[in-house]
Parts: C-alpha cells; sequence; structure tokens
C-alpha cells in the first residue's frame, strides 16, 4: 500500500541544541542535538522510501509564527490560462511515458529472464555459479534519486533558522493548529492532482477505442492486446493511489489558546480518515497530540532518550495504517481529555458549556463572550443551587 508520509517537525531554539552549539546533548537542560536527530530521520525516510518505490513523503517546518513546507518544494503559481494549458499537456506527457516505460520495462524483463536462463544454463555445464540480472536497475535509479535529498532539506533548515529573528518571540512556540491545517490543505491538493491524472488517462484510453476504424480481423487481433493495456493501466492506477497519513515530531509545550483549532483539524482528519501519529522528545506528555492519536487511530510515543530514536522510529511509526491491525503497537495507558478554558486558557476539570458555539467556561456567566447569547438568570440559579448540594 502506497503512503503519503507528511512529517511536522517542530523546530523550537530553546529545545533543540543547534549546530552553532557543539554539544552533543545537554543532560542539565535534555535539550537534544539537531544534527544527529536529523541524521538519524534521514535514516527512517530511506527506509520508509525503500518499502514501497512510489511512496512519497513531505516535510513541513514548524516555528510560530511560521510554518513552512520544506520538501518538496512547492512550484510557483502560474497566471493564465495558456500556463494552465501548459501543466495539463505536461501532465498528459508524463503520463505517457511512464505508461510507456512500464511497458518496456515487462519487455527488459522478459528478455532479462531468458538470458539469465540461458547463463545460468552455460555456468552449470561449466561448473560457474549463478548471475544476477539487470532488471532492477531502473527503479534503482528511481531510489537513487528520491534518496538525495539529506543536502536539500539541510540547506532548507539552516535557511529557515536564519531568518528568524533572535531578538523576538519568533522561533520560541509552537503553532500546531496552523501547521496541521497546512498539511491538511496540502495533502487535499495532492490527492485532486492524482484524481485528474486518474481521470485524464481513462478519458484518453475510451477516445482510443472510439476512434478506432479498422477491419474486424484487425480489431479481433487487437482487442486482446488493448485489454491486457487497459488491465496495465487499472493496475498501476490501484497502486498509485496514496493512503495519507501525518506524523508530528514535537519538543515544545501545548499552547492552551489554541485548543479549538487544534480540535478542528484533528476531527477533520477524522472525518477524511487520515491517522496522526505523534513522537514527543520532552518529559512533559502533550494533551493535544493523545487526543489526536486516540482519535484518529494513530501512534502516541513519549521518550526523552536521543539513542531510541531510531529504534522507535523504525519499530513503531515506519508501518502503514492498513497493516498496523496485525501488529501490537504501544498505546497511552492514560489519556488526558481535559479542556481548556477560552477565557483564561487554563485547563479545566468541571466547567461551563455554552449550547450554541459549545465553548467552554471555568466560570458561568449570563453573557456567552464568543456567541453572544444570552442565557435565562433563572436556570444559572438552579445550576448553583444543585451544584451546592
Amino acid at each position: 500500500m502506497t503512503t503519503l508520509l507528511c512529517v511536522v517537525l517542530d523546530i523550537n531554539q530553546e529545545n533543540w541544541d543547534l549546530p552553532k552549539t557543539n554539544n552533543s546533548m545537554n543532560e542539565e537542560n535534555g535539550s537534544l542535538e539537531l544534527g544527529k536527530f536529523l541524521d538519524k530521520f534521514f535514516v527512517f525516510l530511506k527506509t520508509f522510501l525503500l518499502l514501497d518505490p512510489q511512496n512519497e513523503f513531505s516535510l513541513f517546518l514548524n516555528s510560530s509564527p511560521r510554518v513552512e513546507l520544506i520538501y518538496p518544494k512547492p512550484q510557483q503559481k502560474s497566471t493564465g490560462k495558456k500556463s494552465k494549458i501548459n501543466e495539463m499537456k505536461k501532465e498528459r506527457t508524463m503520463l505517457k511515458e511512464l505508461y510507456l516505460k512500464r511497458i518496456s520495462q515487462q519487455k527488459h524483463r522478459k528478455k532479462n529472464q531468458l538470458q539469465n536462463k540461458q547463463k545460468e544454463q552455460i555456468q552449470m555445464d561449466f561448473g560457474g555459479g549463478g548471475g544476477g540480472g539487470g532488471s532492477g536497475e531502473d527503479e534503482i535509479l528511481r531510489m537513487k534519486e528520491k534518496s538525495s535529498f539529506e543536502k536539500e532539506i539541510k540547506t532548507s533548515i539552516s535557511d529557515f533558522l536564519t531568518n528568524l529573528k533572535p531578538n523576538s518571540v519568533e522561533g520560541k512556540t509552537t503553532s500546531l493548529s496552523e501547521s496541521l491545517s497546512r498539511v491538511l490543505c496540502y495533502i487535499n491538493s495532492v490527492l485532486k492532482k492524482k484524481e485528474r491524472q486518474r481521470i485524464s488517462q481513462q478519458q484518453s484510453s475510451n477516445k482510443k477505442n472510439t476512434t478506432n476504424t479498422m477491419s474486424l480481423n484487425q480489431k479481433k487481433i487487437l482487442s486482446t492486446e488493448e485489454r491486457v493495456r487497459q488491465l496495465e493501466l487499472s493496475q498501476m492506477l490501484a497502486d498509485s493511489a496514496l493512503r495519507p497519513r501525518i506524523m508530528v515530531v514535537q519538543l515544545s509545550k501545548d499552547v492552551p489558546s489554541q485548543y479549538v483549532p487544534v480540535m478542528n483539524c484533528i476531527f477533520a482528519s477524522q472525518k477524511i480518515q487520515i491517522p496522526i501519529d505523534a513522537l514527543v522528545l520532552s518529559k512533559v506528555d502533550s494533551m493535544f497530540l493523545q487526543q489526536a492519536s486516540h482519535i484518529t487511530e494513530g501512534v502516541y510515543y513519549k521518550t526523552t532518550s536521543q539513542s531510541e530514536i531510531l529504534q522507535i522510529l523504525l519499530t513503531n511509526f515506519i508501518v502503514d495504517h492498513w497493516s498496523r491491525r496485525f501488529l501490537k503497537l504501544p498505546k497511552p495507558s492514560n489519556i488526558d481529555y481535559r479542556a481548556t478554558c477560552f477565557d483564561n486558557q487554563k485547563v479545566v476539570e468541571l466547567g461551563y458549556v455554552c449550547s450554541v458555539c459549545l465553548s467552554i467556561f471555568s466560570k458561568y456567566s449570563v453573557l456567552c463572550p464568543n456567541c453572544h447569547t444570552r442565557f435565562p438568570i433563572k436556570k444559572i440559579d438552579k445550576i448553583k443551587f444543585n451544584s451546592k448540594k
């Protein structure tokens, strides 16, 4: 199953040991070195790409008030009808090239299989060992192109950190709500592009079938070939169907004022069936990410040791959502479902909920500060009387 992995990396200047400070790990503050973490994280991404050659990933940097897409770099928006037509033409040419490459690969595989059989027979006659063919050279080249992303990501991270203002609030907190909303919009755009490609392929195949004006004998001969091609196209489309999932790597604490937008993003991902995985590299649990992983059926893991990060990534976060049902992954024992007050942004165990906008408050009031609805005073007095009992 091909997956689209969208990673949100929390780059907080207070929690990370940046490359300027050459300390491997600050044990007193418990902060991790960014360079060593990236080296282990690149190993995780390469193994993720090795599971399926059609797997894709994207990396977002999260540091309030900025959230940027680093990899793959976003293309510049084109204006005008001519530019849109050119983009559609490029997509069609790319699809045709992929189809022709798939057919040529199958032909080369058949030839290489016959040649390998002949070589094995000759080597067995002369007492030699078996030889391997070059059927997977194209896939190896693709994997090499995909794996050459380390320098690009490192340079973009350094540029991102240099652009942050040193004497301001930037880079000291995170904006989880903004990053999740950006990721969901990105996933929506990628899935729409895939649907357009699928529709264009189907339309091109239908046009070829309707415009054939050949004799009956030629049609009978070519009917089997066309059916085989249609089956190959359907298999390609089924294999290329991406299953997206989100992974959040967080070090900083939750911001209580972001409770409502974060919960909206969580419920949106639950409706689209996109799991949210969370790797928390701090001593304190994240209340938002616990709820996100539990509601969307994702994986939540908290650790502070830098030596265990690679093992945790390869054992818990590399498996796709479909194959997780066959494994026993770690689950948080105590999930904090407490909400935050909309006025003072503090955690509330018991509070008052507005029946119109569902906002939560620690103190009762006649007017809701969000939707400005009036509540009858008699009902509020009854609630007071019952609470005293």
